[in-house]
């Protein structure tokens, strides 16, 4: 009976340090931004940009923010897009823009429900309708364009279509690392360089390791998808993304089915390159190719 005693104990131990480091760094994230009255932090609410007055009215344009982030990533593209007289749609996915613990609630059928009935809805109010994402959005948008024959162009800046192997490993261990680890805070390399806009990001910087495998079945399900889609592509990334290699980049890029499809690359900022050192840059090339179709 002694050992069993033990291990229970130790089981305890572990299990009441998971829930207060969890409580502490839950409520030191959750601190950082204040909340509207519906609990949206505030900047992080969806938002639609109207074309510019006396501009060309050329469509409309569903931008799909990326994994823990918000459509304020996307505010400078939509801006500089309904400059030149696209209307923009960026809705704020379930889970996100709120609390960690909404987030650690939702996943990867709710993003994508969400998606699908954004472009739906699109759709029966413009004539034309194209699909831009950034990260994990990329990757929804990814699967969205496999659906859709009817798409006529699909943007992706920095398309999450590769999980590296060692965040691999956390998504199929989740169920277990999951007991002992509540949240998992982000390292190394930041995804947004400017300190500026680093600074005023509204990312939750955390996920569960639930969320991790939840992210794993987005990239699963658009690499599957990946050969299926046929729209035009502009497929856009930094060289020092530090979420995405070089040459995953590129072979995500390979197995795309479309005929019409082409991969640019810049050389500053890192993962969130729409908002990140050098967004100018990006935001004119995906503006130009947006123009020509």
């Amino acid at each position: 009976m002694l050992p069993l005693v033990i291990v229970t104990a130790l089981f305890a131990g572990v299990a009441a340090l998971r829930e207060v480091a969890g409580w502490r760094l839950a409520r030191a994230i959750d601190a950082q931004h204040p909340r509207r009255a519906d609990g949206v932090v505030v900047g992080a609410e969806s938002f639609d940009v109207e074309p510019a007055p006396g501009s060309r009215h050329r469509g409309a344009v569903l931008a799909i923010h990326g994994f823990g982030d918000t459509p304020q990533t996307v505010r400078y593209l939509a801006e500089a897009l309904a400059a030149r007289g696209w209307f923009v749609r960026a809705p704020l996915l379930p889970g996100h823009g709120r609390t960690i613990a909404e987030f650690a609630k939702t996943g990867s059928a709710e993003w994508l429900a969400a998606v699908r009935a954004e472009y739906v809805a699109m759709r029966g109010e413009h004539e034309h309708t194209v699909v831009i994402g950034v990260s994990m959005g990329g990757a929804l948008a990814t699967i969205l364009a496999a659906e859709s024959p009817e798409l006529p162009a699909l943007v992706l800046i920095a398309p999450y279509l590769a999980m590296p192997r060692w965040l691999a490993m956390i998504a199929v261990s989740a169920p277990v690392l999951g007991i002992g680890v509540r949240y998992m805070v982000g390292g190394g390399v930041r995804s947004i360089t400017d300190p500026v806009e680093a600074e005023r990001n509204l990312a939750y910087g955390a996920a569960t390791p639930r969320l991790v495998a939840e992210l794993r079945r987005v990239v699963g399900l658009a690499h599957a998808a990946e050969p299926k889609v046929r729209a035009p592509v502009f497929f856009i990334q930094s060289h020092h993304d530090n979420r995405i290699a070089p040459e995953a980049a590129e072979g995500a890029f390979a197995r795309l089915g479309s005929a019409e499809k082409e991969l640019v690359w810049v050389d500053k900022g890192t993962h969130i390159i729409t908002v990140d050192v050098g967004r100018d840059i990006v935001i004119g090339h995906v503006a130009d190719w947006l123009d020509k179709r």
